[in-house]
């Protein structure tokens, strides 16, 4: 209604004019648009609350092999961006929209803290089946979150599991490979190319 439709339009004009229309709040909205901004500059380091990966697909797809396999690859960045802050996640989400543009989520809490890609990849395909019906998806993502530094572990009664440290000194050593030579030079046998 004032006749400014930029910002450069506001920058330009005469504080006055903001002043007179919106009191104190005026002089903030000029120097706003003029780029002065006298707040101070928090340099602190901020936790991330959640670490997440979300691509729009080539095409919409209901293949699930074709899904698992960009699950895979968004597993691979997340758990490589955990492992790289040290940290360990408690709670697993898979983000998808379908073809019509209808989004769902699932999450899932473990009792375990996590940071290793089949760990993440074995929970995100839980979730994916649980909340998939199949539809073609537009759009797939992956989030973890509720992090620690530290990773407590409840070892079941019957899981005839081995220790993990082997996995995750594999793990690590990947990262680090990857991190050297480009995220596609080491990749697993279920993304070769099928001949």
């Amino acid at each position: 209604k004032m006749g400014f439709n930029t910002i450069g339009d506001v920058a330009n004009a005469n504080p006055e004019v903001f002043v007179k229309e919106f009191k104190s709040m005026g002089i903030e909205i000029w120097n706003r648009a003029n780029g002065i901004d006298e707040s101070i500059v928090d340099s602190s380091e901020h936790k991330n609350k959640s670490i997440s990966v979300s691509w729009t697909l080539d095409h919409d797809s209901d293949d699930i092999d074709y899904i698992k396999e960009v699950l895979l690859k968004q597993v691979d960045e997340v758990g490589r961006n955990l492992r790289r802050k040290k940290l360990y996640a408690t709670v697993v989400a898979v983000t998808f929209k379908t073809y019509n543009f209808i989004s769902y989520s699932k999450q899932t809490s473990v009792n375990n803290p996590i940071n290793s890609n089949d760990e993440i990849y074995d929970e995100a395909i839980k979730l994916l089946y649980n909340a998939w019906n199949f539809e073609k998806i537009r759009n797939i993502g992956i989030r973890l979150s509720n992090f620690t530094a530290v990773k407590i572990s409840q070892n079941d009664l019957f899981d005839d599991k081995k220790n993990n440290s082997d996995n995750e000194k594999i793990q690590n050593a990947v990262d680090k490979i990857k991190d050297k030579y480009g995220s596609d030079i080491i990749n697993p046998a279920s993304l070769l190319e099928k001949k």
